[in-house]
């Protein structure tokens, strides 16, 4: 009896593992919002369910891609080297203007079994009961000396993102942001859009400023009512495209920036 006790502890700790892990998102810590062109800089990525620093710390084997897109809307990729959770990227290019920094985390599949939730699609747990696939990206935004350029506009290529429609580094307090919300490349409708900034949710926890949904062509106005860095975050749960591989996918994405 207590040997049965104790293994649905055991798998209702791993299910709730799991079930935390669906509801965390990605998001990045530059050291800086506003380097210096030709400036370095370094960054961290957090990976959680609150802002700005709950949660943990991801290191480089987590993630696909990480990419730079300057203001002429030239994009490099970058490698992570050297550090452990807060790493140097390469010093940025003598142009002013605001570049994209985006990263992608590696999907993660969640399958329950009724031995415990295991790390791998559906189709490779005997006796799956039921599985969820997560992906989560993110873009920050930093203004090296006078905000300008779009490359803040370009699509980063990942399962979700957002769009900028006017560049964020150049608003000011009171402003609205014009958002577009991409999954797969394509504008998503009819979704919830939330904001919130460094200072507003309790610590450990998320909670947001603003929240609103996109339209027909996938754009949701955001008010920024003040200054400091910024959070915006969309996500999206949907029965998954492949049924053999999981049951459900969520996806999320966020955007960081600083409103000086």
């Amino acid at each position: 009896m207590k040997i049965r006790f104790a293994s649905l502890v055991f798998l209702a700790f791993l299910t709730l593992q799991a079930a935390c892990a669906h509801a965390h998102f990605l998001w990045m810590n530059p050291n800086t919002y506003g380097p210096e062109p030709g400036e370095g800089i370094s960054i961290s990525f957090g990976f959680g369910h609150a802002f700005p620093y709950s949660g943990e710390f991801l290191e480089k084997a987590s993630f696909e891609a990480i990419t730079l897109t300057g203001p002429d809307g030239k994009r490099s990729f970058i490698s992570l080297v050297g550090g452990h959770v807060v790493y140097p990227i390469p010093p940025l290019p003598s142009q002013s203007g605001t570049y994209m920094v985006s990263a992608a985390k590696k999907g993660s599949y969640f399958t329950k079994t009724a031995q415990g939730a295991r790390p791998v699609p559906k189709n490779q747990a005997e006796g799956a009961i039921s599985s969820v696939f997560l992906s989560c990206s993110s873009k920050a935004l930093l203004a090296a000396g006078t905000p300008g350029g779009k490359g803040y506009a370009g699509a980063a290529g990942t399962d979700m993102e957002l769009i900028p429609l006017e560049d964020p580094t150049a608003l000011r307090p009171g402003a609205y942001l014009p958002i577009r919300v991409l999954l797969r490349g394509k504008p998503l409708a009819d979704i919830f859009v939330n904001a919130t900034y460094d200072g507003f949710s309790p610590w450990g926890k998320i909670a947001f400023a603003y929240s609103t949904k996109t339209d027909g062509e996938g754009i949701a106005h955001i008010r920024i009512d003040r200054r400091g860095v910024w959070l915006i975050m969309a996500r999206h749960k949907a029965p998954c495209p492949d049924p053999s591989l999981c049951d459900m996918e969520i996806l999320n994405t966020t955007l960081t920036f600083e409103i000086p």
